[in-house]
């Protein structure tokens, strides 16, 4: 059962790099090959024996492509969709992936906000779906926090 766990995170984690790629270009076989490649890389083949590790490199494409879309086109649907890939990376991954993802997304964010400060009337949808997203994630993540609060008192 837990080969089938492993395989089936790893089949996850190259849907959601295929889906992330084909935002990025048009051509399928190129999403194909990097997706693959995301599947096959050195990392992940060697890190099998810590799934938390794994689970995180399944979880992160969809992260970052929900986050992407929602710098592109704030909708509710897309800030619900981040808000669970959030959520999914911080209960069922490492810790320190959902901690370095915010990271880079923080960044992302700074520099979206820097390439498009002439237009500041676009910063509000965004910020808004962005916490919107983060109050969901919280309350999906809710029960997950309550019981590790035991343990970091």
């Amino acid at each position: 059962v837990l080969q089938w766990e492993v395989l089936f995170y790893l089949f996850v984690g190259a849907a959601g790099m295929y889906k992330l790629i084909r935002t990025f270009t048009i051509n399928p076989a190129t999403a194909l090959v990097t997706a693959i490649s995301y599947m096959c890389c050195g990392f992940i083949t060697d890190c099998v024996s810590m799934i938390p590790w794994i689970t995180s490199a399944a979880y992160l494409p969809f992260a970052f492509l929900f986050f992407y879309r929602l710098l592109r086109k704030p909708e509710l649907k897309t800030a619900l969709k981040f808000s669970i890939a959030l959520s999914l990376l911080f209960t069922a991954g490492y810790p320190s992936f959902f901690i370095y993802s915010l990271y880079g997304m923080l960044a992302g964010f700074i520099v979206w906000m820097i390439q498009n400060r002439k237009t500041e009337q676009r910063f509000k949808p965004r910020l808004l779906y962005l916490v919107t997203a983060g109050f969901a994630s919280l309350l999906i993540c809710g029960p997950a926090i309550l019981s590790w609060m035991d343990f970091f008192s």
